[in-house]
């Protein structure tokens, strides 16, 4: 109090307007410009303090909130000017001065902080230029969208009460179901009730997943077009949180029923594939050049030498002898450089027998071949006792040559006709 009391000591000092010599012209004109100036700088911050309030991105809003309040204490001290013309109360103004220096001093402060950051703000053209290219780019966006062939763009919102919504799609929608964007962004069961009632589930089921942990939805269900038409389609979004808490997901639809039918007709070529080779009663082997199998269908027909090691991934030196190893491979080198089937015999001792064995290698790429090794024991077997008994009926010929040329008597071989065919010596 004793501090605040001089401040407002007013007998000690005459009023300001004998300065003026209480002239009527000059103290109206003291008083006329410090009222003005003093409304005019309280109007400033109400229009400040009604743009912070409506703009709540604005940026830098405590500087402005600053400058309020040191136009505020500014239009004050315009005021003092005007108190101080009758009443000398010189250190209640000197104070309201100190307090707007301080105001001031701390409103420099900031604003050298502040305009750094403020030269880095984009400005109006700036702006107007990404503005410009956004604008292009989804224009370029959208046109993709809407011309993509038997396919669709999509936006889907989930609300907080877990219904679903789409809140944009692209124009092939139509063209592929016959329905109006605007038509299902206002109701959207009428893309969903497209889907077969056996798929519902499954994709209820997966949707409420992605929402769970925000991951991919991807799914291939079946719809029936308005046309009747039952065709396969691939839904694929990406899901992500709004700061409402709502979730978005932005997809593609894609009609893959061509593919579906590609992938029947290659199971069912596929099965085919599989029904002959189990038929095959040969060892098929897929092998690289470097002699690593790639894939072995084996055989009871074959009894395998190291079978445990016939397997996919094994090396053709780990299983035959090494010179066996090294003559397959000649021959597989041979068919990758001519394209041509090689064929040759080879003998191995399995299981304490001596087995005859036909390898067939045939390239099937730059640098594979398909080797198919057919067991031929019994054919050799077969051959030698056809050999045998060939040789035995030469010999048996020879012998009845031998007494039929040294018959002392004629005898000949006659047609039914009498004509004479043949006849001892």
């Amino acid at each position: 109090m004793n501090f605040i009391q001089p401040l407002l000591e007013a007998n000690l000092f005459i009023p300001h307007g004998h300065c003026y010599l209480w002239k009527p012209e000059l103290v109206g004109l003291h008083i006329v410009s410090d009222t003005l100036i003093a409304l005019s700088y309280y109007s400033i911050p109400l229009t400040l303090f009604y743009g912070v309030r409506r703009r709540h991105d604005l940026p830098f809003p405590s500087i402005l909130l600053l400058f309020s309040a040191f136009i505020i204490a500014c239009g004050t001290t315009h005021l003092m000017e005007i108190w101080t013309l009758w009443h000398p109360t010189y250190g209640l103004s000197g104070g309201m001065k100190l307090i707007t220096a301080a105001i001031s001093l701390m409103t420099a402060i900031a604003l050298v902080q502040i305009i750094p950051k403020a030269l880095a703000l984009l400005s109006t053209t700036q702006l107007d230029v990404i503005n410009q290219t956004l604008q292009e780019q989804e224009a370029f966006l959208r046109a993709i969208g809407d011309n993509l062939p038997n396919s669709f763009l999509y936006q889907t919102i989930r609300e907080p009460d877990g219904r679903y919504r789409f809140t944009y799609l692209s124009a092939g929608v139509e063209r592929v179901t016959g329905l109006k964007p605007a038509a299902i962004v206002a109701d959207s069961s009428l893309l969903h009730n497209l889907l077969l009632e056996d798929d519902l589930s499954y994709v209820t089921q997966q949707i409420e997943a992605s929402a769970q942990n925000l991951s991919v939805f991807d799914v291939q269900v079946r719809e029936r077009l308005p046309s009747g038409e039952i065709r396969w389609v691939r839904l694929c979004s990406t899901p992500r949180r709004l700061e409402d808490g709502q979730i978005a997901w932005d997809g593609i639809r894609l009609d893959i029923n061509d593919l579906k039918q590609t992938e029947a007709t290659l199971c069912q070529s596929e099965a085919k594939n599989r029904a002959l080779i189990q038929a095959i009663p040969d060892l098929l082997i897929r092998m690289k050049q470097d002699g690593t199998y790639l894939d072995v269908h084996k055989s009871e027909n074959v009894k395998l030498l190291n079978s445990s090691l016939v397997t996919a991934n094994s090396n053709l030196y780990t299983i035959l002898p090494a010179d066996k190893a090294q003559e397959r491979m000649t021959y597989v080198e041979k068919a990758l450089q001519t394209r041509e089937l090689q064929v040759y015999e080879y003998q191995l001792s399995v299981d304490g027998k001596l087995q005859f064995e036909e390898a067939r290698i045939i390239p099937c790429g730059a640098d594979e071949v398909l080797v198919i090794v057919r067991d031929i024991s019994e054919a050799k077997r077969a051959e030698v006792v056809r050999k045998q008994a060939e040789a035995a009926l030469r010999d048996s010929e020879r012998r009845f040559r031998a007494i039929f040329n040294t018959m002392f008597q004629f005898i000949g071989l006659l047609t039914p006709e009498g004509i004479l065919l043949e006849a001892n010596q």
